[in-house]
């Protein structure tokens, strides 16, 4: 018995071993249509003749990749590339052993994209003509997500990844916090979805055992899944601001309880390239929190041919609940920040450590300026939106950002400055190019800028001073939306012709924003002004402000002061007063 089993091995080692070496081959190679010359990095697919996909690889630089086969039959093999129409060879039959040689030809000529109208959007009823093109838009985003899937499988690369969680302010203007990570090795794809069709069932949005939330993107296999396509519809979409890009919109069929996403595909005008994804979710728990939810999806092709994700992120809303807002029949649920996850490829090698692709730095540099003290502002913390680079200025305002990657990036700064005037600090678009520095200027506006576009004319012909700042909860530190801010002040004016004069008193209620901030424009100086804070029926002390006036110059000096008001209640209102004056060559009630 023994010797038969060690006679069976032998022979399944042998007859392996033939078959393996006569196994069926195609030896493909895809020349241009027009020149005969050799296409490196399309894409080839390998079928049997019931479909099913035996293998994908890509040309190599003489156009080549040998297929083997694992049974005798009929295959069929297609070679695609983006921007370029597929050809098909049908009917390749393969004898037990059997080597075969395939050409096939691609045009250069590229798929006319730029010729395609996006008309009024009928969504999923869609006329033969719009059906068409949006067909053709489909056909060229399928490939570079199949190459894009295919790339990830078959894990080639070897990819480092910086993956970042960043908190921001409920407007996504701010990071407050922020932590990453670099990761390097052999791996997929950066992004990695749920199957399609636990998404289907589930949402895209998941409950968690321990409380709140679980945000998922789609990634490559779950758009080419038949689960998605049979339960979205597309239309084409134009951005009035990227007019070389073309969308490819989807939405859901039926909008259910079921967390579901919406978006658009973006790809170019003249290659067909696949440029960007992004969506947002059709489902929230609260109202408050409907359509902050969004993710986005950078992919790039390789010099291979070979297509990556190469950045990605998803914002997700951070709740908070104040049952004190119900009274004032505010919603108790409100977005108090967004918390940001994602990645982005930073460097790619071969197996074998021969780096193929990497995002080349450079540096930024420049100064953060104070308008408003007409000096620089020391202590800013500078950073670029989209990325973990951040920096914070020196005692001259000046800052130095280095091993940035090369792109184009949004520059902005925080500083409690800007809280204390409630401003958010415009960002500044700056390039970062290989070994280069690039400059940028940012600051705080003029107070003159700032009280113009803040107070209108009949306010500002009032008085020539404001009054801006925060109502906080001591307690805990937080803001509070639809409070009130009073303001009351003694006025003179004119009784008869003697000059005799009388008393008006004068009063302002100003509310607090969804942030908490205040503004009071057309306030005297030279006066006591009395400032007091309330919220439902809780109420601040009053707190009072003298304005005072420059004596030389006639106008408003610059102050200013801060004052923490407290009361001995359950809630704690704290009243931020900062008081900014103009100083300048023209009354504020006479601007030019």
């Amino acid at each position: 018995a023994r010797a038969r089993k060690c006679r069976g091995n032998l022979q399944s080692l042998l007859f392996g071993g033939l078959a393996s070496i006569s196994a069926q081959r195609v030896l493909v190679q895809v020349t241009q249509e027009e020149t005969g010359l050799p296409i490196s990095g399309a894409f080839l697919s390998l079928f049997r003749e019931d479909g099913t996909l035996i293998r994908q690889a890509l040309t190599n630089s003489q156009g080549r990749f040998l297929f083997r086969a694992g049974v005798a039959g009929s295959f069929m093999v297609r070679a695609e590339m983006i921007g370029r129409e597929s050809r098909e060879e049908p009917g390749l039959l393969l004898g037990l052993g059997e080597t075969k040689d395939l050409r096939l030809q691609l045009s250069v000529n590229p798929i006319p994209l730029e010729g395609i109208r996006v008309e009024a959007e009928e969504r999923c009823r869609l006329l033969p003509e719009e059906a068409s093109a949006i067909s053709m838009v489909w056909e060229e985003a399928r490939k570079a997500l199949t190459i894009q899937e295919w790339t990830g499988q078959e894990q080639l690369y070897r990819f480092q990844v910086v993956d970042y969680e960043r908190d921001m302010d409920a407007d996504a203007r701010r990071v407050e916090r922020e932590t990453h990570h670099v990761t390097t090795g052999v791996s997929g794809n950066p992004i990695r979805s749920l199957p399609a069709k636990e998404l289907m069932e589930k949402g895209y949005i998941q409950r968690l055992d321990g409380g709140g939330w679980e945000y998922w993107g789609p990634d490559a296999t779950v758009l080419l899944s038949d689960e998605f396509l049979d339960t979205h519809c597309f239309h084409l979409r134009s951005d009035p601001d990227n007019p070389e890009a073309l969308g490819l919109a989807f939405e859901p069929y039926q909008v259910t309880e079921r967390p579901d996403i919406q978006g658009t595909l973006w790809l170019d005008r003249e290659t067909a390239a696949l440029l960007f994804l992004e969506y947002d979710y059709t489902w929230a728990e609260y109202p408050e929190a409907r359509g902050v939810a969004r993710g986005r999806v950078e992919f790039e092709e390789l010099p291979d041919g070979a297509w990556i994700v190469r950045r990605w992120w998803i914002r997700m809303p951070h709740l908070s609940q104040d049952r004190t807002r119900v009274r004032a029949g505010q919603p108790s649920a409100f977005v108090s920040g967004i918390r940001e996850s994602g990645a982005r490829v930073a460097q790619i090698s071969t197996l074998d450590w021969q780096r193929i692709d990497q995002v080349e730095s450079g540096s930024l540099e420049g100064v953060v300026w104070d308008s408003t003290a007409y000096g620089p502002l020391e202590g800013a913390e500078v950073y670029l939106s989209g990325t973990s680079h951040s920096t914070v200025t020196d005692v001259e305002g000046r800052f130095l950002m280095e091993d940035v990657p090369q792109g184009v990036f949004p520059a902005a700064f925080t500083h409690p400055r800007l809280d204390a005037l409630g401003l958010f600090a415009k960002s500044v678009e700056v390039e970062i190019t290989p070994d280069g520095v690039s400059d940028a200027f940012l600051g705080v506006p003029a107070l003159e800028s700032i009280i113009l576009e803040r107070c209108p004319m009949e306010e500002r012909e009032r008085g020539p001073a404001f009054l801006t700042g925060t109502v906080r909860d001591r307690s805990s530190g937080e803001a509070i939306p639809d409070a009130t801010v009073n303001l009351r002040w003694q006025e003179f004016v004119d009784w008869d012709l003697k000059e005799s004069r009388r008393v008006r008193e004068m009063r302002l209620e100003i509310p607090t924003d969804g942030n908490g901030r205040y503004t009071a424009c057309g306030l005297p100086t030279g006066v006591l002004v009395i400032v007091q804070a309330s919220y439902l029926e809780l109420q601040s002390t009053t707190v009072p402000i003298r304005i005072p006036k420059d004596p030389q110059a006639g106008y408003v000096d610059r102050v200013s002061t801060t004052v923490s008001v407290q009361v001995p209640l359950h809630r704690y209102p704290v009243l931020d007063l900062e008081i900014h004056l103009s100083k300048g060559p023209m009354p504020l009630s006479n601007p030019q």
